[in-house]
């Protein structure tokens, strides 16, 4: 499975990964460095999310909460794992107001693991 994503962050020559933002939506509270989380994939990308998200995969919530990490290594790639970001985004934003929520859009060419992974982070 090969993907041609634009302005993705990779592991570089030293071995160091660099990390890939998400723009935060204006719905979720003002930015504070101690609220991220990094969440590291397994082809090396990793991802800054706003803790108030990353709590909404409860295998992640328990990592966080009870643990104190404030990095988590996943066993998924990054194509996976930023299709469940964006999700974990889209369920802080629309959870108080059902009524409201439009359609997710899933990558049908990765919804069978997509749907592994929501299974096993429990989100």
């Amino acid at each position: 499975m090969s993907s041609s994503r634009k302005g993705s962050a990779k592991t570089t020559s030293s071995g160091k990964s660099t990390a890939k933002q998400f723009q935060k939506p204006s719905h979720c509270l003002n930015f504070d460095s101690d609220q991220m989380i990094t969440i590291i994939t397994s082809d090396g990308f990793s991802y800054q999310i706003d803790k108030r998200c990353a709590v909404y995969a409860k295998k992640w919530k328990s990592e966080i909460e009870e643990q104190g990490r404030t990095e988590i290594h996943v066993e998924y790639d990054s194509q996976v794992i930023e299709q469940v970001i964006q999700y974990l985004y889209y369920k802080q934003r629309y959870d108080p107001e059902p009524e409201v929520r439009p359609e997710f859009g899933i990558d049908l060419s990765s919804a069978l693991n997509l749907m592994v992974a929501a299974y096993n982070l429990q989100c």
